[in-house]
């Protein structure tokens, strides 16, 4: 199987994570939610890749959903 020479390029975004980072059930999660109303009975459950909470980048993606109206769980 072949890839093209982008496939594996990261992006690393900028910017500072706004969410919370809470235990729920004994694992490390991490919400996002929005700073107005929003439809509480809808949310993202944002599954990671293999680096998990520790890599920015996925809690700048999930604070984008919640400022766009999603509460997001991670």
């Amino acid at each position: 199987m072949s890839f093209c020479a982008d496939c594996f390029k990261g992006v690393r975004h900028e910017g500072t994570p706004e969410g919370t980072t809470l235990t729920i059930g004994g694992i490390e999660t991490y919400v996002a939610a929005p700073t107005g109303e929003y439809p509480k009975d809808k949310i993202i459950l944002f599954f990671t890749d293999g680096f998990g909470l520790k890599l920015e980048n996925n809690k700048l993606l999930a604070d984008d959903f919640a400022r766009n109206g999603f509460k997001v769980v991670m």
